[in-house]
């Protein structure tokens, strides 16, 4: 498999926060899904290699159908509403950090001066679109996309496939506001 370092990701959002004097970290992911919890990984051991701790959210990756929306969104709700602010906020991706930066404001928390959230795998149909725009990390979707050719070109030479993953570096981060 050909994937973008998850780990690496997150490393680089806490590293974004903390040279922004950040030293309040919070990480929201989703409960059972590798990759969610390879970026909180990153983020967490970094920001504990700084000497801080963080707040963790894991939500269920489906709900009842018989939950409207904003029952869904209530344990997400109370965990914002329970953070110290000034807090930087990572969220698993670009449109759960949309829903944090909604939420946020919904109960009173200013982004980002109370909430500085940050998004994975830039999407720039949801960075660019909700105000204030929003941070994320490249996860080097093109290199992904090159490598993986590359190993299917291998395989049908008749190649064996690697013995292990081919996990690419991410190429930074968009900064917004």
């Amino acid at each position: 498999r050909v994937m973008p370092d998850h780990k690496a990701m997150g490393r680089l959002a806490a590293e974004h926060f903390l040279e922004r004097g950040v030293r309040r970290f919070a990480y929201y992911g989703i409960d059972g899904l590798w990759f969610s919890q390879q970026r909180c990984d990153g983020f967490v051991d970094r920001v504990q290699q700084a000497g801080f701790s963080c707040e963790i959210l894991n939500m269920p990756a489906q709900f009842s159908r018989r939950q409207n929306w904003g029952q869904r969104l209530l344990p997400l709700t109370r965990w914002l509403g329970s953070l110290k602010p000034p807090i930087g906020l990572l969220a698993i991706q670009d449109y759960r950090a949309r829903t944090v930066m909604d939420e946020c404001r919904r109960i009173g928390l200013r982004v980002p001066h109370d909430v500085a959230v940050i998004g994975m795998d830039e999407d720039p149909a949801v960075c660019e679109f909700c105000s204030p725009t929003l941070t994320s990390v490249l996860r080097n979707s093109r290199q992904v996309g090159y490598q993986t050719a590359a190993l299917l070109d291998r395989l049908m030479d008749g190649e064996p496939p690697p013995s292990e993953d081919i996990v690419i570096e991410p190429s930074g981060m968009v900064a917004r506001q």
